[in-house]
């Protein structure tokens, strides 16, 4: 098998990639692969993805089932839930990919109870969504020269098990555009991903870290659930300035019950006013600019004036990017998801 623009690949090296983006997503759809693969949606890379994705069946280290819109759910396609299959890791598939890429295990995600083995219409929906907004921001800094590294966790739990956040990303961005250094882009496979090893390494002189907390918002969560979500980040993030405060002070002495998140998301031995920003910024997803208009208003009350970013798939689709659509910030202005301001809606 060869790439588009010549370079030879093996099919196992395709199936590797399917099965550690399964892993980082738990599910995705045949689009989701193929872009995650190949960079590119079109009927000719889809087909690339048929052998290799029926032998991992074949061999039982994936599941699959038609790919179909739940009752209640609206799809990022305008309602629409596009053709083809959503696929997962079966637990064969697991065991392989903890053998083969060892450094998947050190993601710290915690799934709830039978969501791997058995999980329901609703949960898999839910999740490709997440995987979408997830893509989307693959396919725009790949292969960005502003890029150094992307580190992407799916029901994270890095801020404690009692705030399960649908994903967690990271950017790791130059303040300039420079060369890149390594590879040049067309003699990496097109599946290439500059993944962030660790959260806990210090950012490079040049560059800066932008870290988010997805929340894929599907409307069935009633307003005052989310008010008390924007509380649980509140007193999350509260928690961990106290205890790092008294880390400094009492000589590494805090409560060992809940483990302070500047431990986790910081470098090693950052001042309190840094880590400020290694808190993951909550970015809440929604399908219409009504539910945008509630969930901003509850949130801001649950932890008024924190930085967030509020947009729907509307906005994302009209974007030329993910990274420059529309958000809605805690202040009720348009930024793009680094948080500069629009000069118009």
């Amino acid at each position: 098998m060869s790439t588009k623009n010549g370079k030879d690949y093996r099919g196992e090296d395709v199936e590797r990639e399917i099965v550690r983006m399964l892993w980082l997503f738990h599910f995705a759809t045949t689009d989701q692969l193929c872009r995650l693969l190949w960079n590119d949606g079109a009927r000719s890379s889809r087909r690339k993805l048929v052998l290799p994705l029926r032998r991992l069946y074949d061999m039982h280290m994936i599941w699959r089932e038609p790919r179909r819109t739940s009752p209640g759910y609206r799809s990022h396609l305008n309602g629409r839930a596009a053709s083809g299959w959503s696929y997962g890791l079966t637990e064969t598939g697991r065991m392989w990919a903890t053998e083969a890429m060892p450094e998947l295990t050190s993601l710290r995600c915690t799934t709830r109870e039978g969501y791997m083995h058995n999980p329901d219409r609703r949960t898999i929906t839910h999740s490709t969504h997440h995987t979408e907004f997830c893509t989307r921001i693959i396919e725009r800094l790949r292969g960005d020269t502003s890029t150094v590294a992307i580190f992407i966790e799916t029901e994270s739990t890095v801020l404690g098990n009692h705030l399960r956040m649908d994903g967690l990303v990271r950017l790791r961005l130059r303040h300039h555009a420079a060369s890149v250094v390594g590879q040049p882009r067309d003699e990496r496979m097109p599946w290439h991903v500059p993944w962030l090893p660790t959260l806990r390494a210090p950012a490079l002189e040049g560059t800066f870290d932008a870290t988010f907390a997805i929340e894929i918002d599907e409307g069935t969560e009633s307003l005052p659930i989310l008010e008390a979500k924007a509380q649980n980040y509140r007193r999350t993030f509260m928690h961990g300035m106290l205890t790092m405060q008294r880390m400094r002070t009492d000589g590494g002495a805090y409560d060992l019950s809940a483990e302070p998140w500047h431990l986790v998301l910081c470098p090693p031995n950052i001042d309190p006013a840094e880590a400020v920003a290694y808190f993951p910024i909550p970015v809440v997803v929604m399908n219409s600019e009504t539910r945008l208009a509630n969930v901003s208003r509850v949130w801001n009350r649950g932890w008024p004036n924190s930085e967030v970013r509020m947009t729907t798939w509307e906005h994302l689709g009209r974007a030329r990017s993910l990274m420059s659509a529309h958000y809605l910030n805690q202040d009720e202005q348009w930024v793009d998801l680094l948080g500069n301001i629009h000069d118009e809606r």
